[in-house]
C-alpha cells in the first residue's frame, strides 16, 4: 500500500512539473512609436533636421536610424531616452530616411519611416561629368563593360526607364530613391578594389561618391 501511495505521489509531482514546463511564454511589452514628425532647416550654410515623437508607454530608451533615399533606414545614429533628437550638418544634395524603434529590454517597436527632401536638387548633368571623366573608358561602344554604356544609361535617364535598364547579370543599374539598391552607386564604394569602379584606376573621391548616391537617393532626376 505505502509503495502504491508513493508511486502516486511521484506521478502526481511528474505531472505537475510537466505542466509548467508546457506553460506559454508570457506576452511582450506591446512598444508603438506615434506621432514621429520630421522638421526640415535649410539653412544657406548648414541643414540639420529635428526629430520629434511622442513618448512610448514602457519604452526604456529609443534608437534614432537614418538612411538615404526610401531605403529603411539602416544606419543607428543615437540611442536616446528622450522623445527628441536633432541630426546637424547634413549633405544639403542628399534626401534622408529616418525611423525612430523604442526598446524596453529584448521588445522593439518601430515608428514609420519619415522622409527628408535635399535642399539642393541634382540633375544627371552632374552625375554624367563624373562619369565621362572616370568610367566612359570601359561603359561605352557596342560591348561596353557590365552590359551597359554611358550613353545608353543617359537615355534611360531621361526616359525614366531606369527600373528596366539592366546591366549583363541583370543587375539594376540605377534603382531611383535606392542607392544601396544600385550595382553603379554600390561598385563605386566597393572594399575590392578588383570590384571597384573605375576597374584599374584609382577610386573615386567620396565627393563623387556622395554625389552619385545623393543624385539616387533624390530619385535620379533626368
Amino acid at each position: 500500500m505505502k509503495y502504491f501511495v508513493s508511486l502516486l505521489l511521484v506521478g502526481v509531482l511528474l505531472i505537475g512539473c510537466s505542466d509548467q514546463g508546457d506553460s506559454p511564454q508570457q506576452p511582450g511589452i506591446s512598444l508603438q512609436v506615434t506621432g514621429f514628425t520630421v522638421i526640415p532647416h535649410y539653412g544657406t550654410d548648414s541643414v540639420w533636421v529635428e526629430l520629434t515623437w511622442n513618448q512610448t508607454p514602457n519604452a526604456e530608451s529609443y534608437m534614432v536610424h537614418r538612411g538615404y533615399g526610401h531605403e529603411i533606414p539602416n544606419e543607428m545614429l543615437a540611442r536616446v531616452t528622450t522623445n527628441t533628437y536633432t541630426d546637424l550638418h547634413l549633405d544639403p544634395e542628399a534626401t534622408y530616411s529616418y525611423q525612430i524603434i523604442a526598446e524596453h529590454g529584448q521588445d522593439v517597436g518601430e515608428s514609420e519611416v519619415k522622409y527628408m527632401v535635399a535642399r539642393d536638387t541634382l540633375h544627371y548633368s552632374s552625375v554624367e561629368a563624373i562619369l565621362n571623366n572616370s568610367c566612359i573608358a570601359c561603359h561605352s561602344g557596342s560591348s561596353p563593360s557590365g552590359g551597359w554604356s554611358v550613353s545608353n544609361l543617359g537615355v534611360a535617364v531621361s526616359a525614366r526607364t531606369l527600373l528596366s535598364f539592366r546591366g549583363a547579370s541583370n543587375s539594376i543599374i540605377v534603382k531611383p530613391f535606392e542607392p544601396l539598391a544600385s550595382s553603379m552607386y554600390l561598385r563605386t564604394i566597393h572594399t575590392n578594389a578588383s570590384l571597384r569602379m573605375p576597374q584599374g584606376g584609382s577610386p573615386l573621391p567620396a565627393s563623387e561618391t556622395n554625389k552619385i548616391r545623393n543624385w539616387i537617393s533624390q530619385g535620379a532626376n533626368p
